[in-house]
């Protein structure tokens, strides 16, 4: 069986999003766990290294398409996380360690039903329901990373008593590498931009007032508390540290980087829309702009603090869950970053600025599907929305600094005063920054959405500083 698999695995994992290479590469079995009718495996290919549980099946599970499964002498094996039988597997599997948080009476209850989240994810990611009605998520990293952040961050978060995580039940080690996640099954009404989005365009279309400002209030405490957690994990891992010239130099680079990205996909992107044209011509004209507001910007930051932030904080990290609040769910780290990045300390307020460009993005994005890439020209004079964002972002920001303050010095490297000054100066770098790397992104995904991130070049000095007077 572990032959014909071997030989079967260069093809089937070119068409798999976790998987870097579309071609097909040279795949080397680097471990084996065997269970019954179940195969563990870590692969490599290069400096590559991912996990790979498979399991034969009769049927397919719910949700799993046949080209999702190997078809190996007429026998299927689809990923053994899409199949009710995981959980107990990891609970035999000797070759597995299990770190028990809270409890979960799966040893007296069977998975009754397992299906995927998503398949799109670059990890496996599953809701597996037990008899007595309980519903966990599994999660599997697919790609093994040399440190794995997300399980030591929410381990840290859940043992501080941090209360807007999933409660987490089993992490799972395979060895060095954390392989599972079990956790809790958060219920919600969708992710956090979902109260928001829905009162902007009630607002949009009815005027009024706004009536989620004590949500964005509440999303600045939890974000507030998320850091005040953290600075005060006794691990080096999350100990904040001061700002050095080789950070700034560092950060500088990282919006070069995005700069120069942009750059070369302007050469070669064919727009299929002409109205698009406009908004990818001004990008010529918006980068050295921004790469040099970038750059005076940053140097308020030194000799400053940076610690363990989220990194990749906007508004669909969150699962909305009325009597609970913002449930964060993911801790990976921005997604186009090396692993290397990822483990870099940076700024708490810049967190704070994604999410100010979070909500930017929403607003943005109602005002153009309403108005069309022609009537969105009012957003270089008057942006409908702009009202509505800004007193939710005022919200949302007082509330994080009220929170914050006693750990200010700490968390900022500032004393109160200080901090309430220079917020507006704090935070333009990281929503410059911020509206680059959309910009990236949205060129070599989805180049249609272009014009929400041009905007936010457009109007990152405006925002800026009309978002929080001085004192």
């Amino acid at each position: 069986m572990l032959l014909s698999i071997e030989g079967f695995l260069p093809k089937w994992l070119k068409g798999i999003r976790w998987w870097p290479w579309r071609n097909e590469v040279e795949v080397n079995i680097l471990e084996v766990g065997e269970l019954n009718e179940a195969l563990f495996l870590k692969i490599g290919s290069g400096l590559h290294r991912a996990y790979l549980p498979l399991i034969k099946v009769g049927e397919l599970p719910e949700g799993i398409p046949l080209n999702r499964a190997m078809v190996i002498n007429g026998g299927k094996f689809v990923e053994a996380e899409y199949t009710p039988r995981y959980l107990h597997m990891l609970l035999n599997a000797g070759f597995l360690e299990i770190k028990e948080c809270i409890s979960l009476p799966i040893a007296n209850n069977a998975v009754i039903r397992a299906q995927p989240i998503t398949l799109d994810s670059s990890n496996a990611v599953a809701i597996h329901t037990l008899s007595n009605g309980v519903n966990v998520v599994v999660k599997s990293y697919r790609k093994l990373p040399r440190v794995s952040i997300e399980p030591l961050v929410l381990e840290a978060l859940v043992t501080s008593g941090y209360r807007y995580v999933p409660r987490l039940h089993y992490i799972v080690k395979w060895g060095e590498d954390v392989v599972t996640l079990v956790m809790e099954y958060v219920e919600n009404l969708g992710d956090g931009g979902k109260p928001f989005y829905e009162d902007a365009v009630k607002y949009f279309n009815e005027g009024g007032r706004a009536g989620t400002i004590g949500l964005a209030s509440q999303l600045g405490v939890e974000v507030s508390e998320l850091h005040k957690t953290l600075i005060n994990v006794d691990n080096d891992f999350f100990k904040p540290e001061a700002i050095t010239d080789f950070d700034l130099k560092k950060w500088e680079e990282r919006v070069e980087k995005y700069a120069k990205s942009i750059y070369s996909s302007i050469e070669v992107i064919e727009v299929g829309s002409e109205r698009l044209k406009p908004w990818i011509e001004a990008l010529g004209d918006l980068l050295p702009k921004a790469v040099n507001s970038f750059r005076e910007s940053i140097d308020v930051y030194r000799d400053l603090v940076k610690a363990r932030i989220h990194q990749d904080l906007h508004l669909s990290q969150f699962l909305y869950n009325p009597g609970r609040g913002f449930i964060l769910t993911d801790f990976e780290g921005e997604p186009a970053r090396s692993e290397e990045e990822k483990l870099y300390k940076e700024p708490c307020l810049r967190d704070l600025g994604t999410l100010v460009r979070s909500f930017h993005y929403l607003t943005t994005y109602i005002v153009i599907s309403r108005l069309g890439f022609d009537g969105s020209t009012a957003l270089h004079s008057k942006d409908p929305l702009k009202i509505w964002r800004h007193v939710h972002l005022r919200a949302l920001i007082y509330a994080y600094l009220a929170n914050i303050l006693p750990y200010v010095k700490k968390a900022v490297g500032l004393n109160k005063l200080e901090l309430i000054s220079k917020i507006s100066e704090l935070m333009k770098p990281w929503i410059i920054e911020k509206a680059l790397y959309e910009v990236t992104y949205e060129l070599f995904y989805r180049p249609h959405m272009l014009p929400i991130p041009i905007m936010g070049l457009i109007t990152f000095e405006d925002e800026v500083s009309g978002l929080i007077p001085k004192p």
